[in-house]
């Protein structure tokens, strides 16, 4: 089942059944409207069913009320090492619930790209993580919330004794070509969530990280290297440094940032990682490196 599946039918059903929110129009192709606002209490709420992620209440300027469906309906996408344990056929069934229903990816475009693997928490429990393969070892997230909480809140980590210094982690299927524009995220599913969206783009695993091995690799073919770290404290620390570091290398460094309140793979998960966000994220990058804000550069160099 993939991630819109998800939506059009366990949650639009949810929805539909719940009775605080209490739909009056349900019929509408493209809406579910005069539901209950959770906010202020008047029959306000809506919520589109081509892409059910946001309860709105259309009292924009009194009340302002959101609510993420995933949130709302959490058990829709918890305790997935029960709902969808591994099977002889599928051993990597419940990650491949994971990255579908948690992090809407289209899975049969990542084939190949991870499995499922199993990692030790704090109080000696076993949790089912979904793996990637990263430089000499792997990195794995942990994929049930409860595991997490076991794990005094880490949701991930690497293979033991295992480095990723000056590495990273690439889609399998992509190759740097000479002009490209590559971007640099942290995390992998940052990453994943970009190359599908139709971009290329390598995870430094860490801010404080930066895979100095690929860019060695690709020098002088003309790659824009677009620096997109966490929009942070962290990545604003040394997002500076990467890109003077980058320069010295006569290598061309841009900078691009998601905005402080989501990460790549939040927005792409929401159906608004296309190229009108990244200009604007381009358009944040230029403001962040301008020496003030009155100086905002055309481009970077």
């Amino acid at each position: 089942m993939q991630f819109e599946d998800i939506y059009r039918l366990e949650v639009i059903d949810a929805l539909e059944k719940d009775l605080d929110l209490d739909f009056k129009d349900i019929k509408g192709p493209k809406y579910l409207q005069q539901g209950i606002c959770p906010g202020c209490g008047e029959r306000t709420l809506y919520i589109a069913r081509k892409q059910p992620y946001q309860l709105k209440c259309n009292r924009l300027n009194q009340c302002q009320f959101e609510e993420k469906t995933r949130e709302r309906y959490s058990y829709l996408f918890e305790n997935l090492s029960e709902r969808f344990p591994k099977t002889e056929l599928n051993p990597n069934a419940t990650a491949d619930a994971y990255l579908q229903r948690n992090r809407g990816f289209d899975i049969s475009k990542m084939k190949g790209w991870y499995e499922q693997g199993r990692r030790k928490m704090d109080d000696g429990q076993w949790a089912d993580t979904v793996r990637f393969p990263l430089c000499d070892g792997y990195w794995e997230r942990i994929i049930d919330a409860t595991m997490v909480a076991a794990n005094k809140g880490d949701k991930a980590g690497i293979k033991y004794k295992m480095s990723y210094k000056s590495g990273g982690w690439m889609p399998p299927a992509m190759a740097i070509e000479a002009g490209d524009s590559v971007y640099i995220v942290e995390g992998i599913f940052h990453a994943v969530a970009l190359y599908l969206a139709g971009y290329k783009v390598i995870a430094s695993i860490s801010a404080n990280n930066f895979p100095w091995d690929v860019i060695e690799a690709n020098k002088g073919k003309k790659v824009r290297w677009i620096i997109a770290l966490d929009d942070d404290k962290a990545g604003h620390l040394m997002i500076p440094k990467y890109r003077r570091q980058l320069h010295t290398m006569d290598e061309v460094a841009w900078v691009a940032l998601s905005g402080p309140d989501r990460d790549w793979d939040d927005v792409y998960r929401d159906g608004q990682l296309d190229d009108a966000f990244m200009q604007e994220a381009s358009h944040l990058g230029r403001l962040f490196v301008a020496p003030n804000p009155a100086k905002k550069p055309s481009c970077f160099i």
